[in-house]
């Protein structure tokens, strides 16, 4: 009982950290295509470049409402887009 609970919490980590890596593709191919700079989406989007640098290398995993808000303002995309 134990290691199938530890095992679906293992699951559901591994499910939002690859719903994660989409995002994070979806955000730069947006940013790529558009031709913005991390700098550029930062003052576009409120959003600190620390920030946003945390973000697409993983270590910010749970992105608050307010900062996908910003991001997906800057891109002129809709959150539904981006996550």
């Amino acid at each position: 009982q134990n290691k199938k609970m530890h095992l679906s919490r293992m699951r559901m980590s591994i499910d939002i950290l690859e719903n994660m890596k989409r995002n994070i593709e979806k955000i730069l191919k947006l940013m790529k295509e558009q031709n913005m700079t991390r700098y550029k989406l930062a003052k576009m989007s409120g959003v600190s470049e620390t920030q946003l640098k945390r973000l697409f290398i993983g270590k910010s995993k749970d992105p608050r409402l307010s900062t996908i808000k910003g991001i997906a303002r800057a891109l002129g995309v809709t959150i539904e887009e981006i996550v």
